[in-house]
């Protein structure tokens, strides 16, 4: 069976490319696409087995709600971890001409009803929760359907991806 590094050096493109390409996680021009999925036919490639459809392309982040508690705002060294990765998110969503828009509480938690209302009539393209992992939030956050992750938070579900500092 051909692997993706065969198929990478038939298409004369990197593994990542063909792994992108197979599992619809970024958007490849169609000539390239059509080309990897081709090789990857000819090789025996068991392309019925792909995790995720093949997407024709995947939509651009242009406005994200960030969902972090009020307190996380604030500087202090207390909150230094999650003050410094929203400030890092804040420089990336400039670089990148992406709106990021906090959520205006006046508490230090966004609750599921506020996060719903807070979509209506703004179409988001993402989600970062920081620091926040109450499940009927969660679970509002994966019914809203809109792609999130959650930052130094559990998900004992799974739904969403998560990252956490020095993990």
């Amino acid at each position: 069976m051909a692997t993706l590094k065969d198929i990478a050096e038939c298409a004369g493109v990197s593994i990542s490319t063909v792994s992108r390409v197979l599992n619809g996680t970024a958007p490849i021009s169609a000539k390239v696409k059509q080309q990897i999925l081709a090789i990857a036919a000819e090789q025996g490639y068991p392309l019925h087995k792909l995790a995720k459809p093949v997407t024709e392309a995947l939509e651009p982040l242009r406005h994200v709600l960030l969902a972090a508690p009020r307190n996380l705002m604030l500087e202090s060294d207390y909150h230094l971890v999650s003050l410094s990765l929203i400030h890092a998110l804040k420089t990336l969503c400039v670089q990148r001409n992406i709106r990021l828009r906090p959520f205006p509480s006046e508490h230090d938690a966004m609750t599921e009803d506020q996060l719903v209302a807070s979509l209506q009539g703004v179409r988001q393209t993402g989600i970062v929760i920081v620091n926040d992992e109450r499940a009927p939030l969660l679970q509002a956050v994966v019914k809203s359907g809109i792609p999130a992750v959650l930052i130094n938070g559990e998900d004992p579900a799974m739904c969403l991806n998560r990252v956490t500092p020095a993990n």
